[in-house]
């Protein structure tokens, strides 16, 4: 939702644009998590996930990280082993990458919501290495 807001800032004050992972790198992780069949089961939830999503999106405004999570990881829209593949094993990969990229220059991460909570949440493994993550509250 808020990823074009967060580019036309961006291009408006001449920032640098750039990824933690390729396009390609993000496919293959949610192809692997979600075969046909599972895809097809979470296009017949249409409505039931529609819901969540308000839902989803009222806890992050509150910053209710913690009830967002359980929304996000809901077993009806994701397992454990979905989950690892699309939010565990990224985050993992992206606290890896960050710290050399915050190295170079003052960085503004944009990540979704669900990679935000829990142990392997990037706000858990970043505060691990040291650093401090604070919320930024609005556009």
């Amino acid at each position: 939702m808020y990823e074009i807001e967060l580019l036309k800032t961006a291009l408006k004050n001449k920032k640098i644009i750039s990824g933690l992972e390729k396009v390609d790198e993000q496919t293959y992780a949610i192809s692997q998590a979600y075969d046909l069949k599972e895809s097809i089961s979470q296009l017949k939830q249409g409505n039931e996930y529609a819901i969540a999503a308000k839902k989803m999106t009222e806890a992050f405004k509150n910053e209710d990280l913690k009830n967002l999570d359980k929304l996000i990881k809901d077993p009806k829209f994701m397992n454990k082993r979905q989950e690892k593949l699309v939010l565990t094993d990224r985050n993992k990969n992206w606290a890896e990458k960050m710290p050399e990229m915050m190295k170079k220059q003052s960085t503004f991460f944009a990540v979704g919501s669900g990679h935000l909570w829990g142990d392997s949440g990037l706000i858990s493994l970043l505060k691990s290495k040291g650093y401090t993550v604070k919320p930024v509250s609005s556009l």
